[in-house]
């Protein structure tokens, strides 16, 4: 269940409004998103499939710092404005996609629940700092600013994709298409920069404008401002770009697929715990061993290319 306590009134609104623009997203998508029971100690969705949470691992217990482990419960904030990553159900406020299921399971394992909160994406390193949160649902990749500010374990490798509207995306036949025009991204993320930096490059070769960036703060924003034409793409995750892709049957279409770098990412988690980190990067290389993180991986529908072998704390991206 999301948290409604602990924000300033301007982010409680900020939170609603954020609340009804995922859900007119997934609608618009035609999204049938994964449903997390309230109940059960197991997640279900429309088609029917589920998957069980798994039961503590005593050896796994032992190593959440005292506190945490007493209360049987871990703070975690996340946007949930990308799905297939990080979403709400279809009920509009359940916490579901991979990366939430994926640290859901991780915590089950250490004996905990993860209590979840909304929290716009630029505000989620503030609420690990300010002990609002210890981890987050939202995405990560461990650039050397993110260390510096969170600790990045990496459970899974990532790619950026260029969504834009279908009927233009002839336009894109090599990264000289991208010169001279505007692309959303994420406000507070850096996952673009690698690909912003390889569109540059190309179009100083060719001597043409560099490409530009404007900041919203969630994927509904940047898809809204990609249909009305405000920007001419989003730069965002590849399987959220696939994702919207599938479900808009002609809308949208990904460019450049496979022309940016593949790297690790994953989530953060507070600075100040780094006790809880390893707790969580042993959590999820018991997940690896028994199956549960493939599981989950799949049901989503995740490409095997963005599978991890292994769990990786605080090793910067190269």
């Amino acid at each position: 269940m999301t948290e409604s306590g602990g924000l300033a009134s301007r982010d409680v609104d900020h939170k609603r409004g954020a609340a009804v623009k995922t859900r007119l997203l997934t609608l618009a998508l035609g999204t049938s998103m994964a449903l997390l029971t309230a109940c059960g100690g197991g997640t279900s969705d429309k088609a029917g499939k589920s998957t069980t949470l798994p039961s503590a691992d005593p050896a796994l217990v032992k190593l959440v710092p005292h506190d945490i482990r007493s209360a049987g419960v871990v703070k975690g904030a996340s946007s949930f404005t990308t799905p297939p990553l990080y979403t709400f159900a279809d009920d509009g406020k359940t916490p579901s996609g991979v990366l939430v299921q994926l640290v859901d399971n991780a915590a089950a394992l250490l004996g905990l629940k993860v209590s979840w909160s909304q929290i716009p994406y630029a505000g989620i390193v503030p609420a690990l700092n300010s002990g609002k949160a210890d981890l987050s649902g939202s995405q990560f990749s461990s650039t050397a600013a993110n260390l510096q500010a969170a600790n990045i374990l990496s459970i899974y490798k990532n790619t950026v994709g260029l969504s834009v509207l279908a009927k233009n995306k002839g336009t894109y036949g090599d990264l000289t298409g991208a010169c001279g025009k505007t692309f959303a991204v994420i406000r507070g993320s850096s996952i673009e920069a690698p690909a912003l930096a390889k569109i540059d490059a190309a179009c100083r070769s060719a001597g043409r404008p560099a490409a530009r960036s404007a900041a919203y703060a969630g994927a509904a924003d940047a898809y809204t401002a990609v249909r009305s034409g405000r920007v001419d793409g989003f730069l965002d995750s590849l399987a959220p770009a696939n994702e919207v892709t599938e479900r808009t049957k002609g809308v949208f279409a990904v460019a450049f697929a496979g022309r940016f770098d593949v790297y690790d990412s994953g989530f953060a988690i507070a600075k100040r715990r780094p006790d809880l980190a390893k707790a969580f990067a042993a959590a999820f290389d018991a997940s690896l061993k028994n199956g549960s993180y493939q599981k989950i991986m799949a049901r989503w529908k995740m490409p095997q290319v963005l599978y991890a072998s292994k769990a990786q704390l605080n090793v910067e991206e190269k």
